[in-house]
């Protein structure tokens, strides 16, 4: 039983006294470490081994890596330059190591390090990169620090020791440098198929483990991307509470003013084949509504006025990009004919003369410059159409002026060519080296003149 309480009373110093090392402007405690070894002639790193480690600044631009038995026995010392890369690395006997590797390749590492848990490992790894290069931004509200744990398949995709203040938008998710605020990775929400957190048999890694799925439109293909939060859990929920939000459409033409009038909105609103409108009279006004249905009911004036301004502004916020070439010119002419002192539907002389001009109309049709008219109700008397004959032809009158009959021939100048009739063709090839043996120039003769006569060919 004392040995059981001297051993808790050991383990509450180490902690007390880990945290206050792990706080402070040095990092020491007791952690595994392989050092490189240049005189073992089977391999180049040394085994695990348990050591104090402290890191500190040293002279000039580097950091030193003290390593000993003890606190006050110190056994090697390693410089770690300031634009060393951290990142976590694979081992066979240690789960969470990590190691410290030059800026010039991730291959070349200077120490390998481990630890007993994920946390504790990036613990580790977040105070030598503040050693290294100390925050100058703040984590603000919404926002949340994290670091990759590096394995196979964010090592193809080129992310080893990726860390960053992690920000969460429609767009997708982006990762900023807490020195610089430059932007060191950002992922499109169509590269990430689900986030969950993983589960862990350590302890103090329980809701720290966030692994995000990636989709086949990620750089490197379907995989696994694993980042360490203190916040898990609510990273989690702000990811999925952005995931499942619909995406915006963005509209390219901007939203036409809203009419002054309730009338002013049943003016048509889109081209499309489908839409066709009728002009249907109402009984109980002199005017003419346009209307998205073709039923003949009657309704009071404010029900046709109320579902015609709502199916025209549902109309115009469905139609992609509110892609109307006169959308705004429209909108101003009517606004410029219209009474300011009119305000009921017997204020409206100037529309009666529509009364009579049911149509119906196409958007195809006007946009392309073609006007069709389709007749409503069909004369469905069949006597009126057959009673009144078609009027009869004018004779055909076979005169002639006498500018024409100059320039008649004479019928001993006309010549006729008989089909049966075979012309003799000379044997007379162009390409053939000999000369012609017949040449014949025909004369073209007059033939408009009266004493025509037609030439004999000159030889």
């Amino acid at each position: 039983r004392d040995g059981a309480i001297m051993t808790w009373c050991r383990r509450q110093i180490y902690h007390l006294h880990h945290n206050k090392a792990m706080t402070g402007p040095e990092i020491c405690g007791h952690v595994d470490v392989k050092v490189p070894s240049k005189g073992r002639k089977f391999g180049q790193w040394k085994a695990w081994r348990r050591q104090w480690c402290i890191v500190r600044y040293g002279q000039g631009s580097t950091l030193q890596l003290v390593l000993g038995s003890g606190h006050n026995n110190p056994t090697s010392c390693i410089d770690i330059p300031y634009n060393a890369i951290i990142c976590r690395s694979e081992s066979r006997s240690r789960q969470f190591a990590f190691g410290v590797y030059s800026s010039s390749s991730v291959r070349q590492p200077i120490v390998f390090l481990a630890a007993r848990s994920e946390t504790e490992a990036q613990q580790w790894m977040l105070r030598i990169r503040n050693l290294i290069s100390p925050p100058k931004i703040p984590v603000e509200a919404g926002k949340f620090s994290v670091s990759l744990i590096d394995n196979t398949h964010s090592r193809i995709a080129g992310l080893a020791g990726l860390f960053g203040t992690m920000s969460v938008g429609l767009t997708g998710i982006t990762i900023n440098d807490p020195v610089t605020g430059q932007i060191r990775m950002h992922w499109r929400w169509s590269q990430v198929n689900g986030i969950t957190l993983r589960l862990t048999s350590v302890a103090e890694d329980i809701n720290h483990i966030l692994v995000l799925h990636t989709s086949s439109e990620f750089s490197c293909g379907e995989g696994l991307l694993e980042l360490f939060c203190l916040e898990g859990v609510a990273l989690a929920d702000h990811l999925s509470l952005y995931q499942n939000k619909p995406s915006h459409r963005l509209t390219t033409s901007p939203l036409p003013p809203i009419p002054r009038h309730p009338l002013l909105a049943f003016r048509r609103l889109s081209r499309s084949e489908g839409d066709l409108r009728r002009w249907l009279p109402l009984p109980d006004a002199n005017f003419h509504l346009r209307t998205q249905s073709v039923s003949r009911t009657r309704v009071s004036h404010d029900k046709v006025a109320t579902s015609l301004v709502t199916a025209g502004l549902g109309l115009m916020l469905t139609t992609p990009g509110c892609s109307e070439p006169d959308s705004l010119h429209d909108y101003q002419c009517l606004d410029s004919l219209w009474p300011d002192d009119s305000d009921t539907l017997s204020d409206l002389p100037d529309i009666r003369r529509y009364q009579n001009n049911a149509r119906r109309e196409s958007g195809v049709s006007i946009a392309s410059g073609i006007y069709e008219e389709i007749e409503e109700q069909p004369n469905n008397n069949r006597e009126d159409l057959t009673s009144e004959a078609p009027p009869p032809l004018p004779p055909r009158k076979h005169e002639f002026s006498g500018s024409e009959e100059e320039y008649c021939l004479p019928e001993e100048a006309l010549i006729y060519s008989v089909a049966d009739e075979k012309e003799e063709e000379p044997l007379y090839l162009p390409m053939s080296p000999g000369g012609r043996k017949e040449d014949t120039y025909v004369v073209m003769a007059n033939l408009i003149h009266k004493n025509n006569a037609i030439s004999e060919p000159v030889i």
